[in-house]
């Protein structure tokens, strides 16, 4: 089923069971090793186990076996997550268009520069941070704490900020941007902007 929404649709819906399985069976939670979220400091933490993996034989093997005792401890915890989840989005996505369009849109503008920056967004334009960044959603008025990584910023307020949950509630003709209403993948999506730059029949 997930493989027929994925098709049907462009979205890579298992992205988040990706995610909850890096953070179970991370090697680095294997080795209890605490990464910084600081890029550059993470950077150095990773190169650092990187040349110890390659210098340390014997550690590089024991690191392994580590990893495959906690991905065996975890592997029911994966499961169940699964199982929750198949239970809890998958209806919500199949009847309700606007987790639809939710998803749609944040798997758009967090994978492509093009989808940011190029199209003709009416309201607001997407802004994908690093670093989770703090912003104040102008429609809820919530600011998370932690920050996020996708915001809407307002065109014509450029310090007002939406979330992504509010935005998308607001529906296709608002959300999308002028001249793409109507689609529902990414192939499409690529395809309009091409049709709608190629110059019109008759042009000099």
């Amino acid at each position: 089923m997930w493989a027929t929404l994925s098709r049907a649709t462009g979205l890579s819906l298992r992205k988040s069971f990706v995610s909850i399985e890096s953070r179970l069976f991370s090697v680095y939670g294997a080795n209890l090793v605490s990464l910084s979220t600081d890029p550059a400091k993470r950077r150095q933490q990773l190169d650092a186990l990187n040349l110890r993996r390659r210098t340390d034989p014997e550690w590089h093997r024991q690191e392994l076996i580590r990893r495959e005792r906690y991905r065996r401890r975890n592997a029911a915890k994966l499961s169940d997550y699964n199982s929750q989840y198949n239970k809890s989005f998958l209806p919500r996505y199949t009847s309700d268009p606007t987790v639809q369009l939710s998803q749609r849109l944040q798997n758009w503008v967090k994978l492509h520069v093009w989808v940011r920056e190029e199209l003709p967004w009416k309201t607001h334009r997407p802004v994908r941070y690093e670093t989770p960044t703090p912003r104040r959603c102008e429609f809820c008025g919530i600011t998370r704490r932690n920050g996020l990584h996708l915001v809407w910023q307002r065109i014509a307020q450029p310090d007002l900020y939406s979330c992504h949950r509010c935005y998308a509630r607001q529906g296709t003709e608002t959300c999308l941007p002028t001249g793409y209403e109507d689609i529902r993948g990414i192939k499409e999506l690529a395809a309009r902007k091409k049709q709608l730059e190629q110059p019109k029949s008759g042009s000099p």
